[in-house]
């Protein structure tokens, strides 16, 4: 039994230790679409040997940056060489006819994407989620002056265009005030809300609140597409504040004193020639994980913080949950 109850995991099997690293590339990649599809910001780093998967060839991981500057891994991805085909002796006849030990990866992502989701894009009013995230992306919400069953009327018919359209719409006909009602759905992080009354009706229009605070008036007319729009258009504001925040996050450093102060607030980026015992050395003396070697950059040479080494190596390190 597996105590994460909500993952995905994949396992594959290939010829050569080649194949398979391509394999974890492609895991790395469909990772990276994902999160950047929930508008979360992440870190890609190989981990130092002590801390890949037990039996591993290396693991890439990826790390997103919590508010409180602290990472939580999100996702893994591991070249198992033939560690575990030598063990259980999983082997493949080439075109030669000889038996082969096959190459293994094993990749995965667990409900720790939700904490990662909530954490990094909620404020003070609760949640705020991405459009392709979101139970409910619009919610409709009645003002319910004069003409209450016109008001009613064109809300139900605003609703079966929007659900005809795809979209995931709720209709709030509770007993609430708008008030009352504004705050919950802010507090579930619904993306759109469009607030229908009397006068937006004489007039053609919705009023439009969008979950990062933007409030408008929208025509009637063309609705669908103009709520794709602000829709597109709110999912690059969230992305754009959580990418400003990791950036402000992680600091390039020189010393192990500046390491220190850096990893007490977020993540620092520190000077690394590669050696083990550095590593073990930069760990203690810093008090903080070391997550490892940033993939997809490169750097210039710089003196190792431990022994001083020139090296164009880098190291993230963070406080960890």
């Amino acid at each position: 039994l597996r105590e994460i109850t909500s993952s995905k995991e994949a396992h594959t099997v290939h010829a050569t230790w080649e194949e398979a690293a391509e394999q974890v590339e492609v895991a790395i990649a469909r990772y990276s679409e994902f999160y950047n599809r929930l508008a979360v910001p992440f870190l890609v780093s190989k981990r130092p040997s002590w801390d890949k998967f037990p039996g591993a060839d290396y693991t890439t991981a990826i790390d997103v940056i919590m508010p409180d500057g602290k990472t939580l891994q999100v996702g893994t991805a591991h070249h198992l060489g033939s560690t575990f085909a030598k063990t259980y002796e999983i082997t493949y006849e080439d075109e030669n006819g000889e038996q082969k030990l096959v190459s293994q990866t094993c990749y995965g992502i667990s409900e720790r994407c939700i904490a990662a989701l909530i954490s990094v894009h909620g404020d003070d009013k609760g949640l705020v989620l991405p459009w392709v995230a979101a139970p409910t992306q619009v919610v409709i919400v009645p003002i319910l002056l004069g003409d209450k069953e016109k008001v009613l009327s064109v809300c139900r018919d605003l609703q079966k265009t929007l659900a005809s359209a795809g979209m995931r719409v709720q209709l709030d006909t509770s007993d609430e005030r708008p008030g009352a009602k504004f705050y919950k759905w802010e507090m579930k992080g619904v993306p759109l809300r469009l607030e229908v009354g009397p006068r937006d009706i004489e007039k053609g229009v919705v009023t439009l609140a969008r979950r990062d605070g933007v409030k408008k008036a929208v025509p009637m007319e063309g609705l669908v597409e103009s709520l794709r729009k602000e829709a597109e258009e709110l999912q690059s504001a969230i992305f754009a504040r959580a990418r400003q925040f990791a950036k402000d996050e992680v600091k390039e450093v020189a010393t192990i004193a500046e390491a220190k102060k850096q990893t007490e607030t977020g993540v620092a980026l520190v000077p690394w020639c590669g050696e083990v015992d550095c590593g073990h050395q930069l760990e203690e003396q810093v008090g903080a994980n070391m997550l490892g070697e940033p993939q997809y950059q490169t750097f210039t040479e710089a003196a190792c913080a431990v022994c001083g080494k020139k090296s164009t190596g880098r190291t993230y390190m963070a406080r960890q949950y």
